[in-house]
Formats: C-alpha cells, structure tokens, sequence
C-alpha cells in the first residue's frame, strides 16, 4: 500500500503543485478582500469618494478573479494532462514486467480506470481549500475584534 501512494506521489511537480496552490490562495484572498474592504468603506457618512473606491476595489478585484481563474484552470488542466501522461507511461512500464497470465485476467478499460482515479485524486488535491479555510478565520477573528472585543 504504501509503496502505490510513494509511486502516485513522486512523480507530481511539486513546483506546479506549489504555484497552482498559491494561486489558488491569492483568488481565496481576493474573494474575502472584498467583503471585507466594503466594510470599511460603506459606512456613514457614505460619500461620492467612498462609493468610487468600493467601485474600483470590485472591478480590479473582478478582473483578478477572472484572470486569475482562467490562468489556474489552464495551468492545472495542462499539468493535469501531462502528469496522466506520466502516470500512463509508469503502469506501461510496470505492466511490461507482468507476467502475460496476470495481464489476460484484466480487461484494459481496469487499468484505464486506475489511472483516471488517480489523475482525478490529484486534481482534486490541487482544488482543495486549504488557504481558503485559514483566510475566512483571519478575516473572521479581525471582523469581530474590530466590532467587539468581547465576542472576539
């Protein structure tokens, strides 16, 4: 067991899997900034001024959102594919040293099927929100500081 979650791991970039989370992280960030920053800046007396910032903190956030959505979906469906293709490359190999009788007792779309399972763990990892979890707490806690000390 522990020797098929070493040879599923090793072979992941972890310089793709640390760039896709930390991109990840900063879209988590975005989105909690916002409503965040409208709290600060829709409060009375509401003024032109106010209503222009709360404005172009939603646009540059919007357009950050959308950039940086579609970059991680490019970057984490083209690593995605190109590690499958590794995967499929590792089991090729390894199903090359199986004996022929072992082989005939599986049907092709059973290898398939691993290889598709462990692309689809993968991704989900990098879909995980981990940092996402962490930032709604800090911004959490700082809200309800900044509103009461004492239900803080």
């Amino acid at each position: 067991m522990n020797d098929n979650i070493n040879f599923i791991f090793k072979s992941l970039n972890k310089k793709k899997i640390t760039i896709s989370l930390l991109i990840e992280a900063f879209l988590d960030f975005i989105y909690y900034f916002v409503p965040f920053t409208f709290t600060l800046f829709l409060t009375l007396p509401f003024t032109v001024e106010k209503a222009m910032i709360v404005i172009a903190i939603f646009m540059i956030s919007k357009t950050l959102r959308v950039g940086g959505n579609y970059y991680l979906r490019k970057y984490r469906d083209n690593y995605l594919y190109e590690y499958s293709h590794i995967q499929y490359e590792e089991y090729y190999k390894k199903l090359n040293k199986l004996p022929v009788e072992t082989i005939s007792k599986y049907q092709t779309g059973y290898f398939e099927n691993i290889i598709a399972k462990i692309s689809e763990l993968v991704r989900k990892i990098l879909q995980a929100e981990y940092v996402s979890i962490i930032i709604t707490f800090l911004f959490l806690f700082y809200t309800l500081y900044n509103q009461s000390i004492i239900l803080f």
